[in-house]
């Protein structure tokens, strides 16, 4: 899907954040797909960078309360990351 694209990039431009809007407003996707995915992204990147979490339900607790849609990917990681090591 284009838009889960989007969240591949460093960070968002006004217009990406406009489109996203749309897509979601016209039910083109769906805040559930665009969190899916980055938990996928999340758990890879855990992986590649051999960050082991101790209490997975910290992850989901962050997730669940935390993810933005109006951010990247890699900016919801690294807000996890901040939420987990501060």
């Amino acid at each position: 899907m284009e838009i889960l694209k989007l969240y591949q990039k460093p960070n968002f431009s006004s217009e990406d954040n406009q489109l996203i809007n749309k897509a979601i407003d016209e039910g083109v996707i769906c805040a559930d797909d665009i969190k899916e995915d980055c938990m996928n992204y999340i758990y890879q990147k855990l992986n590649e960078e051999g960050i082991e979490v101790n209490d997975i339900v910290d992850i989901w607790r962050f997730t669940d309360e935390n993810l933005e849609n109006g951010i990247t990917h890699e900016e919801n990681y690294q807000n996890l990351k901040n939420f987990l090591f501060v």
